[in-house]
Formats: structure tokens, C-alpha cells, sequence
């Protein structure tokens, strides 16, 4: 369990965002609602791509841009 910037989402968020990663192509990993860094990799790779500030992080600006928000 992590804690602190970043990890304020609850496992239902994490688990939308990992699935729509997966979608993407972005993430291969279990789908689990878990912020793990195989995780936070596949956010920093759609932030670089998507010309978001790349931190690895969920926040409100990445769950709009995926549609999520």
C-alpha cells in the first residue's frame, strides 16, 4: 500500500485507469486496482505520449484525457 501525491485515488479509479491503459496498449499487467510501478510506468508512457506533465501519477488532468473524469 502506498500512500502520499499522487495515490489519493481509491482502487476503483487505479483499477479504471489500469484497464484503460490496457486498452491502449500501455499496460500488460493485472488489473487490480493496486498503484504498483509496473503501473505507474504505463502512466508515465501515455503522459510522455500525450503531452501531459509525466509524474506517473493519477490526477484529475490524466482521468480527462482518458476519458475517465
Amino acid at each position: 500500500y502506498y500512500s502520499g501525491p499522487g495515490y489519493e485515488y481509491d482502487g476503483s479509479v487505479v483499477a479504471q485507469v489500469q484497464s484503460r491503459l490496457a486498452e491502449l496498449g500501455y499496460y500488460d499487467g493485472i488489473i487490480d486496482g493496486i498503484m504498483r510501478p509496473q503501473t505507474r510506468a504505463a502512466i508515465s508512457a501515455y503522459e510522455s505520449t500525450h503531452n501531459l506533465v509525466v509524474d506517473g501519477m493519477i490526477n484529475a488532468q490524466l482521468l480527462r484525457r482518458m476519458g475517465l473524469a
